[in-house]
């Protein structure tokens, strides 16, 4: 804790959170509030996965007869690595501390203009010491190629939400990323070249829409299980 020091407020705010399979919990999230500070001189961006790599991926998982892979990061910000920059924040109340003492943070929090940025760097990192390669046109794709130079993997990376496919060889690599971060829920299925023309076309979500691979995946899912459902009753 450091003394005399022009600190940035915190707020707590509660996030219901919903699952892959529906199931909604409250949690609480302690926020500073990066909108107080001067972000002129900040590097800010970071690269958001598109409809488009989304596709992308899964055709190439497809083409190859892979299997899917989906997992996601819990509380992605707070395992980023240490911060270069010195922000400091006023501790909330329930730390009891008093009215004189602030916070020096070590890491990136939730609020910051730039803790987006921060996790993408630190998983970048990661995925690159254990053998993936970013694209040079599209930062939030990454590869993986065996002793040949054939491409044995691809993941996709949308903030804390990752969707990924490949060989045992790329999947061992997968384990080795799992092991450095904590992970919440990890997802395992087959998927066919009529549900990415689905995902295509936009048929399961609005336009502009927030959305994760973990969730687009559930959803193509279900609407495959309810088709062939109607199919079965039909034939029945």
């Amino acid at each position: 804790m450091i003394r005399n020091k022009s600190p940035l407020s915190t707020r707590w705010v509660d996030v219901w959170k919903v699952n892959a399979y529906g199931t909604k919990t409250m949690k609480n999230r302690l926020v500073i509030k990066g909108y107080l500070e001067d972000t002129t001189k900040l590097h800010t961006y970071s690269p958001n996965i598109g409809r488009e790599v989304v596709i992308l991926c899964l055709n190439v998982i497809v083409h190859h007869a892979w299997t899917t892979h989906t997992l996601d990061v819990k509380q992605a910000f707070l395992q980023s690595d240490d911060m270069k920059r010195e922000v400091y924040v006023v501790p909330p109340k329930e730390a009891e501390l008093g009215d004189h003492l602030m916070w020096k943070l070590r890491m990136a929090v939730y609020g910051l203009s730039d803790a987006s940025r921060s996790w993408y760097l630190t998983a970048r990192r990661i995925l690159e010491e254990i053998g993936l390669f970013e694209s040079k046109i599209e930062s939030s794709l990454f590869f993986s190629v065996n002793d040949q130079g054939h491409l044995d993997g691809i993941l996709a990376m949308h903030v804390d939400d990752l969707l990924y496919g490949g060989t045992e060889q790329f999947l061992s690599k997968m384990e080795v990323f799992k092991s450095k971060v904590v992970v919440g829920n990890t997802q395992s299925q087959s998927v066919t070249f009529k549900e990415c023309k689905e995902l295509w076309a936009g048929s399961l979500h609005q336009r502009g829409r927030q959305h994760s691979p973990l969730r687009e995946r559930k959803a193509i899912r279900e609407k495959a299980d309810s088709k062939r459902g109607d199919e079965s009753d039909r034939h029945n």
